[in-house]
């Protein structure tokens, strides 16, 4: 519906099927044209390929833009751990190649972010699970930047705007560093309360989710709405972070320490604003403009009229 004309190619079981679209309509149906190509190893080749043209009258901007193309590839790389992908553009005088591929899925990704920053752990906290039909995958690693990058995906597609898989993994993340600096006592010891920001802050993280019949705030996909979500992803990733802070002391003391940092460099702030406030309540200083502070300081040749 999108394009003028789209042209598919299916090569399997031996053979090339082909069919041909135009303005969403099937112009041509379905059928075999012949034997499908053999491949270096000896095998007919298998795949899709689809060429097509988007319509003019849709799309204000038909020029497709190279290192977009090569940013969604490579997330895709990484979401789907070991396959290959390939870009080729042959528009200019030389064609330009790259190929992505990404054997660590997303905890490649994640360090791939990382990859400028300094880190505060040695590696990134890999999560997996599986519950109710839901596949969840999350990586995550602090350094020592004072921002958060948190990347959400169902079923490969990106939400810029986050949703229910990450609000459950926030609330998971913020239950257990709580937990782990009361029962070592690092809390106790500094005085202060720790928020869900405190936890984020130089966090990067990514999380991938695989559902069944997800839904999406708009058609843009933007926010996970799907309610089923949340406990799944909170359940999975409070049971394997609970175990990691147990595996990993060092690590898992290094980070609450980082978070406690935040909290207190929060604190600190919050009381100088307090105090500005309070300051400026009580200057009196500022005087109309046909009066001027008494600076006299004999009381003889002073007074004082109420």
């Amino acid at each position: 519906a999108l394009s003028t004309l789209l042209k598919l190619r299916v090569w399997r079981n031996g053979k090339e099927h082909y069919m041909e679209f135009s303005g969403g309509d099937a112009i041509k149906p379905l059928e075999i044209v012949g034997d499908a190509p053999i491949t270096a190893e000896g095998k007919p080749l298998t795949g899709t390929e689809v060429t097509f043209y988007p319509d003019t009258e849709i799309f204000t901007q038909t020029v497709f833009d190279l290192p977009t193309l090569e940013h969604r590839l490579r997330e895709l790389a990484f979401l789907n751990s070991g396959v290959i992908l390939t870009l080729r553009d042959e528009r200019g005088g030389e064609p330009v190649e790259s190929q992505l591929h990404y054997d660590g899925g997303i905890r490649a990704f994640v360090e791939y972010l990382d990859r400028n920053k300094v880190r505060q752990i040695e590696e990134p906290v890999s999560i997996v699970g599986e519950k109710d039909g839901i596949t969840v995958e999350v990586a995550l690693q602090w350094n020592d930047s004072y921002h958060e990058t948190t990347l959400c995906f169902t079923n490969n597609i990106p939400q810029r705007d986050g949703g229910a898989h990450m609000a459950g993994f926030r609330a998971a993340l913020t239950r257990q560093i709580n937990s782990y600096a009361q029962a070592t006592g690092i809390v106790k010891k500094e005085k202060v309360n720790l928020s869900g920001d405190d936890a984020r802050e130089g966090l990067t993280c990514v999380i991938s989710v695989k559902v069944p019949d997800p839904k999406f705030s708009s058609q843009t996909k933007d926010k996970l709405v799907s309610s089923e979500v949340r406990p799944v992803v909170e359940n999975i990733v409070n049971d394997r972070l609970a175990q990691w802070f147990e595996e990993h002391p060092q690590d898992a003391r290094k980070v609450v320490t980082k978070v406690v940092e935040a909290a207190s460099a929060r604190e600190a702030a919050r009381r100088a604003r307090e105090l500005t406030r309070r300051k400026g309540a009580l200057d009196i200083s500022s005087l109309p403009g046909k009066l001027a502070e008494w600076s006299e300081r004999d009381a003889s040749k002073a007074k004082l009229f109420i």
